[in-house]
């Protein structure tokens, strides 16, 4: 199968990607391909996460296993085939590439097709992308600025459809916990 993602950055409202990929490639393999499209360090901890129609977050998908295989919840990137974690078009993804300060791509498959392809690839490039690491986004007291990175009903607002996503949605917990001593 094929796979077309469409990917948003709550940053950039001018921020269009449509990327397609062949859902027998791993995770590791669309990071990678992002990273080098976004002109971005691939070697910055990343981390995919499925999510629910409301972007609730659910199965982590890392970069690295940095529990050395002790927790068996923990999926990482290289051993993670996308087929296996697409259930439906319209399945939604978060791709988190500034890790310390949450920031993410919103993705969306938003179409499949019978089919494979070698690599990953562009079909749709509007706007720039915003900057991998952005320590403006942090409010003095060292934890990010809630103003800039409210993104309460953005993506929703983009991926709505004809079938009525709730409106009501609630990203709070698109976030992580801060601890001081970051």
């Amino acid at each position: 199968m094929i796979y077309t993602l469409r990917i948003i950055s709550n940053e950039s409202d001018d921020f269009i990607r449509e990327v397609t990929i062949d859902g027998e490639d791993n995770f590791l393999t669309l990071h990678n391909f992002l990273q080098q499209e976004m002109n971005y360090d691939p070697s910055m901890m990343a981390s995919f996460f499925t999510t629910d129609e409301g972007w609730n977050k659910e199965t982590e998908i890392t970069l690295m296993d940095m529990m050395d295989g002790e927790n068996p919840d923990i999926r990482v990137m290289d051993q993670c085939v996308i087929a296996d974690y697409v259930h439906s078009n319209k399945q939604r993804f978060l791709y988190v590439f500034d890790f310390f300060a949450e920031r993410a791509f919103f993705m969306e498959i938003c179409n499949i097709q019978n089919g494979t392809i070698p690599a990953p690839q562009i079909i749709k490039s509007e706007g720039d992308a915003p900057e991998q690491i952005m320590p403006d986004l942090m409010a003095d007291n060292g934890e990010p600025d809630s103003d800039l990175l409210d993104v309460e009903d953005e993506a929703d607002d983009f991926f709505k459809y004809e079938e009525g996503i709730d409106e009501d949605v609630d990203l709070d917990s698109f976030g992580m916990d801060f601890r001081e001593d970051y």
